[in-house]
């Protein structure tokens, strides 16, 4: 007797499909909004630490939130402990309250942070067989 196999295709599963594109929509707020929010949030700290606490507790509570934002972002470990003392000394600093530093070391951090995998190499033609590269 011989044996028949049988291939097995899933049918498309268009719920699926929808978790996927929200899932993708928020994986593009969060990259998007997370920063400017992780921003708000030192802003906010750096407004709650006025006056005489800020001196005390301004450096730990700002570095500590420096640190979680910059995690926000794609770059090195040194590169994040510099964005967390910065983000401290913004905290612990007087008369900062009323300015909205935060926003500028979030966009500093954007602008530094490494390239995503996706992006590098994205604009040189793939390299061909012998070295070769067509369209140069």
């Amino acid at each position: 007797m011989e044996r028949i196999e049988l291939e097995r295709t899933e049918a498309p599963n268009p719920i699926g499909a929808q978790e996927s594109a929200l899932i993708s929509l928020f994986v593009r707020l969060y990259r998007a909004l997370g920063p400017v929010l992780g921003a708000l949030v030192l802003d906010f700290a750096d407004f709650a630490t006025l006056g005489p606490l800020g001196l005390y507790v301004g450096a730990p509570i700002g570095a500590g939130i420096g640190w979680w934002l910059s995690g926000m972002f794609r770059v090195g470990r040194a590169t994040r402990i510099l964005l967390a003392i910065l983000a401290g000394a913004y905290c612990m600093a007087p008369f900062t309250n009323l300015l909205p530093i935060a926003t500028v070391l979030s966009a500093l951090g954007r602008f530094f942070e490494d390239p995503l995998p996706s992006e590098e190499g994205k604009d040189e033609a793939p390299p061909q067989p012998g070295g070769i590269t067509e369209g140069i």
